[in-house]
């Protein structure tokens, strides 16, 4: 899962990196697990840092994992 709901769309000139990332697998996945589905939101924007979430759901909407990241933004 990649985590990049914090910053999408960066103003120009603006970059950012992952400081770390934690990713929990709750269930297995397989072909019998049918199509998945990511989602990603912004928990805490900021100027500095950015905190996002994720998760991976399967068609019935059981969560199959989750990922959390602060995000270090650099400006010029």
């Amino acid at each position: 899962m990649r985590l990049r709901g914090a910053l999408d769309a960066p103003p120009a000139g603006v970059g950012y990196t992952t400081l770390e990332i934690k990713i929990s697998l709750l269930r297995p996945i397989s072909v019998e697990t049918g199509p998945v589905t990511a989602h990603g939101w912004v928990t805490k924007p900021g100027r500095r840092a950015a905190f996002a979430e994720a998760d991976l759901r399967d068609a019935h909407g059981r969560v199959l994992a989750t990922a959390s990241s602060p995000c270090l933004i650099i400006a010029p």
